[in-house]
């Protein structure tokens, strides 16, 4: 009976602490800030493979912002299917905006976009693989490429973003902010992990009180 109570004990104190958690994270842990990491060299040479980024949650978009972004769509090209997913991209277009890609690069309604992010030998790239293209983003849409344009698997390919598969925006550097949250989500788990051992020393308490009677 004493061990029965003692792991029920156990599994009681583990899901209390969980719920705690997910609420403390929920309602008092400000939204925002995490880390990511870069995975491929679809934006070479701005970011690497495996490199680490730190993000914000989106406010405002615009135009050269590195973003991260789900792509809920499967794409099919020369024989490769491409799921979709999570992916970190620059915002070449923002909602309204009039794009067009030809031989000499991305146009801006109507201006060439200066890329010094992009190397002359991928420039090329813009083109070359996916032809002519021409559209008008609605209210609710992003068009994001990233900046190696020979391997990048971007808007180019399966169109505009909607503003709610957006998630974050790349930081250059962590903010006061960022590190604010950091510290908020330590502690949680600090409180948390107190909690947990608070409980395991009162139900102790009581099997012993429990097996003296």
């Amino acid at each position: 009976m004493k061990k029965i109570i003692l792991i029920a004990a156990d599994v009681l104190s583990v899901l209390l602490v969980l719920f705690i958690t997910v609420l403390l994270l929920k309602y008092f842990l400000p939204s925002g800030s995490w880390i990511n990491q870069v995975e491929g060299d679809s934006m070479w040479p701005t970011l690497h493979d495996s490199q680490i980024v730190f993000s914000e949650k989106l406010d405002n978009v615009t135009r050269g912002d590195v973003v991260i972004a789900n792509i809920p769509k499967t794409v099919i090209e020369n024989n490769y299917e491409y799921q979709g997913g999570v992916l970190i991209k620059r915002v070449i277009g923002v909602p309204g905006d009039e794009i067009r890609i030809t031989q000499d690069g991305i146009f801006v309604n109507q201006e060439l976009l200066m890329e010094d992010y992009v190397t002359e030998e991928n420039k090329g790239y813009t083109y070359k693989e996916n032809g002519y293209m021409e559209l008008t983003l609605e209210a609710d849409e992003y068009f994001l490429v990233g900046d190696n344009r020979k391997v990048s698997m971007d808007s180019r390919r399966f169109g505009p973003v909607k503003a709610e598969d957006m998630l974050y925006k790349q930081l250059e550097t962590p903010t006061r902010n960022f590190y604010i949250k950091i510290v908020i989500l330590v502690l949680l788990f600090i409180v948390a992990a107190g909690m947990y051992l608070g409980f395991e020393i009162i139900m102790k308490k009581w099997v012993k009180r429990y097996d003296n009677h």
